[in-house]
């Protein structure tokens, strides 16, 4: 799928886009696929991890998100300033995320 393809199912204009075989920064290798991404920075102030997934859940309401030549996943980047404490997922979160089938990763810095 096409960024604008994309864009016109989630409905917001992605954060980051890039191109199969577009080059990344300084010594990045070409990109094997095309990537879409969306940053909840600019739209959640909290930082729990849920509240992030309640705003997606909110957005995806009532949209499909196909599921042929694209591959849909969640990331999170989770820092810690006092090396305390870790991401949450309430069951609600987990829910929406198994109903629609979304995978999760954690990339946590302490």
């Amino acid at each position: 799928m096409s960024a604008d393809e994309i864009t016109a199912v989630v409905g917001v204009p992605p954060t980051m886009v890039r191109v199969k075989g577009e080059r990344g920064r300084g010594n990045a290798p070409a990109a094997t696929k095309h990537l879409w991404s969306l940053s909840t920075m600019d739209h959640v102030t909290s930082l729990r991890v849920s509240d992030h997934l309640q705003w997606l859940e909110e957005l995806l309401e009532g949209r499909t998100l196909p599921t042929e030549d694209v591959t849909w996943d969640v990331f999170v980047f989770w820092m810690t300033d006092n090396g305390q404490g870790g991401p949450d997922l309430t069951p609600e979160a987990s829910t929406f995320l198994a109903e629609r089938r979304l995978p999760i990763s954690f990339d946590i810095h302490y």
